[in-house]
């Protein structure tokens, strides 16, 4: 193939560092997703702490009464993102994905929550996107990720 030679990037088109404004979100809401983060970090503390995540996931998944829209994920993703940022520890990208599917699980709404990697550089993340598989609340970099592990796998009709 012709064409111009291929070079690592080594990570020089990584976001900005620094925080965006969220959108506005109620108290109420962000109460709640403090709470589901504090839960969702004490499962971390477990002998299996992905394991343990995954099963909250699931659990969420479970109870889903139908699937969640753009909106509605957007809005638990960004209370989650808000409550994080008063938690005097880590939360990331793990973090924050389940915390949000399982408030969305709690209203009894499915959102597709996905764990992946990208390649150059190497990372891993995870995220929420809608059960047709649109990520939500997610940089344009998400589209880099190939997700390796999705709960629910299968489609969900609205």
């Amino acid at each position: 193939m012709k064409g111009p030679e291929w070079e690592p990037v080594w990570g020089q088109e990584d976001l900005p560092f620094g925080f965006s404004p969220f959108p506005g979100g109620r108290v109420r809401r962000a109460t709640l997703a403090a709470v589901v983060l504090l839960q969702v970090l004490a499962a971390r503390r477990g002998r299996s702490p992905m394991l343990n995540l995954m099963r909250m996931v699931e659990r969420a998944a479970q109870g889903g009464r139908r699937a969640a829209t753009e909106g509605e994920i957007s809005a638990a993703v960004n209370a989650v993102r808000r409550a994080g940022l008063w938690l005097p520890m880590r939360i990331a990208c793990l973090e924050n994905s389940v915390a949000a599917v399982v408030i969305l699980g709690q209203a009894g709404l499915i959102a597709r929550w996905c764990h992946g990697a990208s390649a150059d550089p190497l990372r891993v993340h995870a995220w929420v996107e809608t059960c047709s598989g649109v990520p939500v609340a997610e940089p344009p970099s998400t589209r880099r990720c190939v997700a390796l592990m999705k709960i629910p796998s299968s489609e969900v009709e609205v």
